[in-house]
Order: structure tokens, then sequence, then C-alpha cells
């Protein structure tokens, strides 16, 4: 015998208490799915936690210059590599040295271009001036001791024999049309060299085939700049800064995150550490120099106490000047220690001092009797968890795939229009300059950078695809879960009336 039921009531079907149950198991799911989602396809690691690392310098790939427009070299010497997107010549009619270690430090390595170790990369090599590769003081058997050259056009390039070599034996001096001499002295002489010189040439069509993320990595490096200056982010210390006429006393500084200091509060001052406390750059606590837009001049920064004489100057490893914001001419005279980040300025070295670290510039030009000695900055420069973390590829002998800025998860449309992804300007990826020469302080942007670029902003992806989709989901959990919950303890409640 069925019980009775209160008037006006009727009893749940069984269809009632089946619908109930898959309502509140959907709005359960839906919860489930709704908590990955929202914590957007970069948030791993260190992102996760708000913050990431960036270090402006992954886009050298190992090199101590990139430079995306033209190099002309007739400073000291360099101990170190560079890839230049452009033509590079020099200045030294007796030969520039290109050397491993002489009174810089040698722990350091070179890079790899299909498979070979290089110390320069370009599209062409011009001009009337030679240059003496040696590679002196490296170890013997190692990369460092046969790198050499790779270069994109070689048809205007002929090989002979010299001798004094490395090992005693004839080595390969490569002329270009203009009777400037490459004189590679770890290479020994063979007789194919005089009518092929394969072995100079990149098996990529372009310089910028070999840095097929350089756009994006240029524009991540724009945003998380501008995260780490946000005061409201706390990802930067700024040091304050007393003056007092030609001395300056900073101070105090952060142990563990970087400290920033504005160039023209310190420029051509004596740097007291008054208020320092004992405090030297690090990787957890690096100095950044911030140079406005509109400098023209960059010199020595005179920090008391601190010197770059022998192993002194591994301090450059932990030294940033940033002068993304500076386009146009910029002289550096006396910079003894600092990697210098000047994507759009045409960059002269013009200085009888030694400089350590490393170079992104538009042009470069050096002279004087100062030196380059390649020092990898090695700072920990904080962003915001924004800014998606953009691959560095290892060179190879076949082209990269471009990278996709797609996520694997399903988007969902945002509901708020985004800025779009600054978009730095890079060199023609061809690295063949244009008739009548180029303009290396306004490179063009390339084919290749720009669809590496990503496609939206990255705040804009990572809102269609973590909170939209978060926030759509996790509305429909609440929905089925509430009403299941009714429906399904709603027959309950009328099965034990």
């Amino acid at each position: 015998m069925k019980p009775l039921l209160p008037e006006g009531s009727t009893r749940p079907t069984p269809t009632r208490r089946r619908t109930g149950a898959v309502l509140a198991s959907a709005g359960v799911m839906a919860a489930l799915l709704a908590a990955p989602l929202a914590a957007g396809p970069w948030a791993t690691g260190a992102s996760a936690a708000g913050t990431g690392n960036f270090n402006p310098f992954e886009v050298n790939q190992g090199f101590t210059l990139y430079v995306s427009g033209d190099a002309v070299l007739g400073n000291g010497e360099m101990e170190g590599s560079i890839a230049v997107d452009g033509r590079i010549s020099t200045a030294n009619q007796n030969g520039y040295p290109v050397v491993h270690q002489v009174a810089g430090l040698a722990d350091y390595t070179v890079p790899l271009i299909d498979g070979v170790p290089v110390r320069i990369l370009a599209a062409e090599y011009t001009g009337a001036g030679s240059v003496d590769l040696t590679n002196r003081s490296a170890q013997p058997g190692s990369p460092e001791a046969g790198a050499g050259v790779k270069l994109v056009q070689t048809a205007n390039l002929s090989g002979s024999a010299r001798g004094g070599g490395n090992d005693g034996r004839d080595f390969l001096r490569v002329t270009n049309t203009d009777g400037g001499n490459l004189d590679l002295k770890p290479v020994p002489f063979q007789s194919g060299y005089a009518t092929d010189l394969g072995l100079l040439a990149t098996a990529e069509p372009s310089v910028g085939a070999y840095f097929p993320n350089r756009a994006a990595q240029l524009s991540r490096t724009s945003q998380c700049l501008a995260s780490m200056y946000d005061l409201a982010n706390g990802l930067a210390h700024t040091v304050p800064v007393k003056n007092d006429n030609s001395m300056v006393m900073p101070g105090p500084y952060a142990a563990d995150k970087p400290n920033v200091l504005n160039y023209s509060d310190v420029a051509g001052k004596t740097i007291k550490g008054d208020n320092a406390n004992g405090y030297r750059p690090t990787a957890e606590a690096p100095l950044v120099i911030k140079v406005p837009a509109g400098t023209t001049e960059v010199g020595r920064l005179n920090f008391e106490g601190w010197s770059s004489a022998g192993a002194g100057q591994a301090l450059a490893r932990y030294i940033f000047l940033d002068l993304s914001e500076v386009t146009g001419n910029v002289l550096v005279d006396g910079l003894e220690m600092g990697a210098v980040y000047a994507p759009t300025a045409s960059v002269a070295f013009n200085s009888n001092v030694t400089h350590n670290g490393q170079w992104l510039t538009g042009s470069f030009t050096s002279a004087g009797a100062g030196e380059l000695h390649h020092h990898t900055f090695l700072g920990e420069l904080p962003c915001a968890a924004s800014a998606p973390v953009v691959p560095t590829p290892e060179p190879s002998t076949t082209t990269p795939a471009e990278p996709t800025a797609e996520p694997s998860e399903p988007t969902v449309e945002p509901s708020e229009p985004t800025e779009p992804a600054a978009v730095v300007p890079s060199a023609d990826p061809s690295g063949a300059p244009a008739a009548g020469g180029t303009n290396p302080g306004a490179p063009s942007a390339s084919a290749a950078d720009a669809s590496s670029a990503p496609a939206s902003a990255p705040g804009s992806v990572l809102a269609a695809t973590g909170s939209a989709g978060a926030l759509a989901i996790g509305a429909v959990a609440v929905l089925l879960l509430t009403a299941g919950l009714v429906l399904f303890f709603g027959g309950r409640k009328g099965r034990h009336a």
C-alpha cells in the first residue's frame, strides 16, 4: 500500500529523480572543468605565483653582440662573437683581432650555427678592412678553439692559402671584391677552397632565420620591462638617490629584487657607497640602469669600489642598461660594465675604455682602443604572469617551424576589448642590404619576425582561455548544480513526506 501524500502534492517520478541527479553531476563536472582553466595556459612554474623571470638577451642565443642592421668593427679587439643581420666590415687594415681571451675572462662558450661553432655570423662580408680570427687562448680541441665564420652571401668571396695557421700549416684567407681579407687562422687551407667557399655558407637563406622568435621575444621583453617598472606590481626597487653636487649617494638597495637607477640621476657623477651598505649586483638583485628616451650619449658609471679589472669584471653579468626607449644615434664612451639593450638605436662604441658585457642594437660601429669582452647577462628580472614565455630554440640546419600563439584549450571571446601587443621593429630577415646602403638606425620589420609575433596581446589570449572560459563554465556549473539539487532533494522530500 502506497503512503498517502499531503494534499496538493504529487509523487516524484523516477524521471524527475534521474534528471536531478544528472544535473547535479553535470554541475560538479563543470565546476571541475572550470578550475584548471582559471589558471590560464601560461600559469606554470614561477608564473603560477604571479611572476616569472625573463632575460632580454635570450634573443642573442649566446652571441656577444646581435646587430639587426650593419656592423663596422674598428675598436681594439673582440673577445667573443657577433651576429649581424646585414653586412659586416672592419676599419682595421691590418686585421681586426677576433680572439677568445686576452684580458677578459675565458669562461664562456661560442654559439653553434648549422652545428658549427662560430664567432662571426653575417649576411655579407664587405669593405676594404681585414679580420684576423685566431681564437687565441681557447682550450685546444674545444669548440672555441675551432670557431670560424658563417655568411649568407659568399659569391663575392675568393679563397687563397696563407702561411702561419694555428697548427703551423697554411690557413684559409678569404678575400672580398673590395679587397678586404678575412684570415681564418684555425682553418687549414685545402685546394678546393680556391673555387668553392661553401664551407662558409649558411644553410639558411638569412641570418634572421636562425632567430625565428626574435620579434616575439622583443615584444615580451617590452611588456615585461613595463610590468617590472610598474610600482604597483612591487617587482623592482627604485633606489633613492641623494644628490651632493658632483657626487650622488644612492641607497638603500634591495637584496632580493632588481634595483633600478635612472641614468640621468647618476650620469657623469661619482657614485658613492655611503648608503649602499656594501651592495654589489647579484643574480637575485641585479642593477638596472634605465636610460630615458632622447639620450644621445652613455658614459662611465663611476661606482666607487667597483673594479672591472681581473675577476671584478664579472659584475658586468648582473648590470643591465635599458635603452629600449632610445632611438637614433647613441654614442657609448667610457662604459666599462653592463649588458646594453638598445634594439632600436644606432650604437657607436667609440671608446678607449674596454667594455664587458653583451649588446643588442640596431646598427653598431666601434672605434678606439677599447676592447669588447663577452660576459653573458645573468640577472634575474621578474615579469608579471600576463606576459607569456617565449621558448628559445637552438640554431639548426633546418628551417625552424614558425611558432604559434594558439592555446591548446578551447577559447572564449573576451567580453572586453584588449590592447594589441607592442611590436618592436626588426631587421629584414634576408640580411641583404638595400641598394645604396641601409638605414641601420631604423631596421624594418621582417616577414619571418612578423610570423613569430603573437597574433594578439598575451593578456587578451590569457583572458580568453583562462578567466573568460572559467567564468562561463563556472556560471553554468552553478546553475546546473542548483537546479539538480532542487530537483533531487525536492524529490526525496516528496517521497518521504
